[in-house]
């Protein structure tokens, strides 16, 4: 059906067009011995799965350029030059689709060699893949093995960039010269390093699958057929608590810290490894995957704020960019990236993260995930925010409309944002929505996410006065400003 075609395919292909309009989609079915069907009906099934990628991203296609027609025949925009040029943007983009669609066997592996070959073919083509066939200077590439090489099966694939510095260093490096190495594995996508914020710009992740697959262990809908395990044992949550927890993170999408601690015990990150755990909840407050939950909302505040003290992004102004790397031989690392550095914050932290992990235990905090609310709005919310506007009250909208859908996790991340702002009450909250007030002052977000009809609403109530109308218009151009910064980072 349609639906499942969204949810299964849909997301990430909106997700690839986003990111790179002239991708190469490559269709593989994985196991296709455990399916009970003929080969003519698999090569069938085959061409279903072309057809409907391609009608997919024609429609997102044709949907965005709708729009942006609908755009330039508006007022004020006839002649807008950059309304013209996207358009003759969109016109000329065309993800390709493989027509061949590869089939591998789970028992034989039969067609990972054909996999394989494709994959090297696609790799000859420059232009989808701009970081191969280009020299680099022998040392970066020593460094990186020693990178991204794991010490031993059991180990934590993170570490401080001061052991990279050293590493660097004992290559040939200058600690200048490491950071430059460190942004252009970031870039290329061999580590992670999060050079622009400052809070975890003294921490590197050699294995961005290492990270993915810790998110992926929070991220899932699949938690409530938890049962109560060894790893919860381990946790230290009793019986009675793991129901509680669970109840939580189900119904309510709190994760509680041993839920958390539980959650990500296959990845060796348990209760004693507190400065792993406190570099995660730094990663979730960061870039706005949750916020913290405690037994009062000054606790939530407090230690949010010793978590995020150092974590506002890096002026871009001081980003480094990527620059043409060289056809020749390169004698200098200097040569690829712009010398535009951030200078990582190293500091002996792990007493303070012990004590921090210790705190948030014993006031029972816990990361409220957007993501895993319930989508049906709470019946309460009316209650609130009434559908008839009350006298003597103005309200002021804001609204956003996407050209074909909203870009995923933009509204969560918003709801995640809005906690920062520590004069703000929530009163409700759910997967795409989010009511709540700032002084005399209402405010109801919400998104729609229906394709072609796409929006993020944000709207704001108060009592009528002029005072308050600049007031209002105060509160919701913070929140305008949160939602700008956040389309920018997509």
């Amino acid at each position: 059906s349609e639906e499942s075609f969204r949810q299964n395919v849909g997301d990430f292909l909106e997700v690839l067009y986003e990111r790179n309009s002239r991708a190469h989609v490559v269709i593989v079915m994985n196991k296709v011995d455990e399916v009970a069907i003929s080969r003519n009906e698999l090569n069938e099934r085959c061409k279903l799965h072309v057809q409907s990628c391609l009608g997919h991203f024609r429609k997102i296609r044709e949907a965005q350029i709708c729009q942006m027609s609908k755009l330039q025949g508006a007022g004020g925009f006839k002649n807008n030059n950059y309304i013209a040029g996207r358009l003759d943007f969109l016109d000329s983009q065309q993800i390709s689709v493989e027509e061949e669609v590869l089939l591998t066997s789970a028992a034989t592996c039969e067609g990972v060699q054909g996999l394989w070959n494709l994959l090297l073919r696609l790799s000859e083509n420059a232009n989808l893949l701009p970081s191969l066939q280009t020299w680099l200077p022998t040392a970066w590439v020593n460094v990186e093995d020693k990178l991204v090489q794991p010490t031993s099966h059991r180990s934590v694939p993170i570490t401080d960039v001061s052991n990279a510095v050293a590493l660097s260093i004992q290559h040939g490096l200058t600690r200048k010269g490491c950071l430059l190495l460190l942004d252009y594995l970031y870039q290329v996508g061999s580590v992670l390093y999060f050079s622009r914020q400052v809070a975890l710009s003294n921490v590197l992740f050699p294995s961005s699958a290492f990270v993915v697959n810790v998110l992926k262990a929070v991220f899932r809908h699949d938690h409530s057929g938890l049962t109560y395990d060894y790893r919860f044992i381990g946790a230290g949550i009793a019986p009675q608590q793991f129901e509680h927890m669970k109840c939580d993170l189900v119904s309510n999408g709190i994760a509680r810290i041993p839920m958390l601690l539980a959650l990500w015990s296959e990845f060796h990150l348990t209760a004693d490894c507190h400065d792993y755990i406190d570099v995660f909840i730094r990663l979730f407050l960061a870039f706005d995957f949750g916020y913290l939950l405690a037994s009062s909302d000054e606790v939530a505040r407090r230690l949010s704020d010793t978590f995020r003290r150092q974590a506002l992004a890096i002026p871009t102004s001081t980003t480094p960019q990527m620059l043409p790397l060289p056809t020749d031989s390169v004698s200098s690392s200097s040569a690829i990236l712009t010398p535009m550095i951030v200078e990582p914050q190293l500091t002996e932290q792990s007493e303070h993260s012990e004590n921090l992990i210790c705190e948030l235990k014993e006031n029972n905090v816990g990361l409220l995930l957007p993501w895993l609310l319930d989508e049906q709005e709470p019946p309460d919310v009316h209650q609130i925010w009434p559908q008839d506007r009350k006298d003597g009250t103005m309200q002021v909208v804001v609204k956003y409309s996407f050209a074909y859908t909203c870009p995923l996790g933009l509204f969560e991340r918003l709801s995640a944002r809005c906690h920062r702002h520590s004069n703000y009450v929530r009163h409700v909250h759910w997967r795409n929505g989010l009511l709540m007030c700032y002084g005399p002052a209402t405010l109801l977000f919400s998104c729609n996410k229906k394709p072609s009809s796409a929006f993020i609403c944000l709207q704001g109530r108060i009592a009528t006065s002029h005072y308050n109308a600049v007031r209002l218009w105060h509160i919701l151009l913070r929140c305008v400003a949160d939602v700008e910064d956040l389309l920018s980072s997509i």
